[in-house]
């Protein structure tokens, strides 16, 4: 008997090979199937929308396309996405109270202000009757930021009718994210639809994330912002005093970003930021003092500047930021975070400081083609600011290096 069950076990052994080759070409035939699916599907959306004429052209084809285009098929890992839904908050009473002409002339012009507060690399289109659309590479709590933005930049706006009617008009906003809704679609769609409607029952001028799996949903009040930051933190990225980029990090994410633009013979720029007379500060203040300094230009530099810029705290009390654009742009946005800065109040209790900052500048392919050479002609930028006088931002130029042979730029974080 035990000889009989040793044969049939034996016997029985091609049958379970046979068994699980069929097994692994239906998991690998279903697998491509489902690739081509998608990409056909892709396809098929996108030549619905290269053929359809402007007046038949499907508003959801059209978003979803953008989705779609952004989430890739298989050749990249895409970046954060986030998808927005915007309205009115009574749109219905607005046309119900004052006519449909009016309700029609509030979204158009809602429509223009809205446009000229988003990027133009942003989709952003007219979904509906009563709701925008918008798509974006920007991660979850960018996204948060950006509808903070857009409820109170939109909200202080009036809309000015035909029939000489006035209406300050406060808009909701709801929004889902990749990865951390889903990777479809139209369900990210379907989320930030239903994000949407709950900031409509919250009340006027306010927003809604599409609730993650196993989390509360965010509100206005719940922004989690500081949590974020600690997270991060805690995995080494981000230096929780400021919320940018750590110092021990910057070697290898300059690097990164400077080769990512050079690679494709496109202009990038490097700006070296130094808080002028710190060390006064610190004296007559304290510490404290320049720790909240620091805190608060660390918030002012990320609220202004784009989500594609690097922004990394460097050497205490330093910063360095880079910019996918030539040198002349770059210097131009340092000059405006400059002024900004000078005419921003940090707060030390119930104490306001005023600083203000010098900054160098410089740029790829003007200037040199690696991030330690950008980096080092903007420190003797830098340095040229901060002798002429400080609160002064200044491109590189080859006789400052030759004008100071005693000067020998830090090799950090090189």
């Amino acid at each position: 008997m035990p000889g009989l069950i040793i044969l049939m076990s034996i016997g029985t052994l091609p049958v379970i090979g046979h068994v699980l080759q069929y097994l692994l070409v239906v998991v690998v035939s279903f697998a491509l199937i489902t690739l081509v699916a998608s990409v056909i599907r892709f396809q098929l959306v996108a030549e619905r929308v290269k053929s359809a004429s402007p007046e038949h052209l499907n508003p959801a084809d059209a978003f979803q396309l953008q989705i779609i285009q952004r989430l890739g098929v298989v050749q990249r890992e895409p970046e954060p996405i986030s998808v927005l839904f915007i309205s009115p908050h009574d749109a219905e009473g607005i046309a119900e109270k004052h006519g449909p002409d009016a309700g029609k002339e509030v979204m158009d012009q809602l429509e223009q202000h809205i446009r000229a507060h988003i990027r133009k690399k942003d989709f952003f289109m007219r979904y509906d009757e009563k709701t925008f659309g918008a798509v974006t590479n920007t991660a979850r709590r960018h996204a948060q930021t950006m509808a903070e933005r857009l409820i109170n930049r939109i909200g202080s706006k009036t809309c000015r009718c035909a029939n000489h009617l006035t209406l300050r008009v406060p808009i909701n906003i709801g929004y889902a994210t990749y990865p951390e809704n889903t990777n479809r679609a139209a369900l990210l769609t379907s989320k930030a639809r239903e994000a949407l409607d709950e900031s409509l029952s919250d009340g006027p001028g306010r927003h809604r994330a599409a609730a993650v799996p196993d989390e509360r949903p965010e509100t206005q009040e719940q922004a989690g912002e500081q949590d974020v930051v600690k997270e991060e933190a805690q995995k080494g990225i981000v230096d929780e005093l400021t919320g940018v980029l750590r110092e021990e990090k910057l070697a290898s994410g300059l690097q990164k970003y400077v080769a990512r633009y050079r690679k494709d013979d496109l202009p990038v720029s490097v700006l070296y930021l130094s808080i002028d007379y710190v060390t006064q500060y610190r004296e007559h203040y304290g510490p404290e003092a320049v720790n909240a300094i620091l805190k608060g230009l660390g918030t002012l530099l990320i609220a202004h500047t784009r989500e594609s810029d690097l922004i990394s705290r460097y050497s205490d009390t330093h910063f360095i930021l880079a910019m996918d654009c030539a040198p002349g742009d770059a210097l131009t946005a340092a000059q405006r975070l400059s002024t900004l800065i000078k005419r921003t109040p940090f707060a030390l209790g119930r104490t306001p400081l005023k600083i203000s900052v010098s900054v160098g500048v410089a740029g790829f392919p003007e200037h040199g083609s690696s991030a330690r050479d950008l980096f080092q002609r903007a420190e003797f930028a830098l340095q040229q600011a901060q002798e002429m006088g400080r609160n002064l931002c200044i491109v590189y130029r080859p006789e400052m290096k030759k004008s100071r042979p005693d000067i020998h730029p830090s090799r950090k974080p090189f």
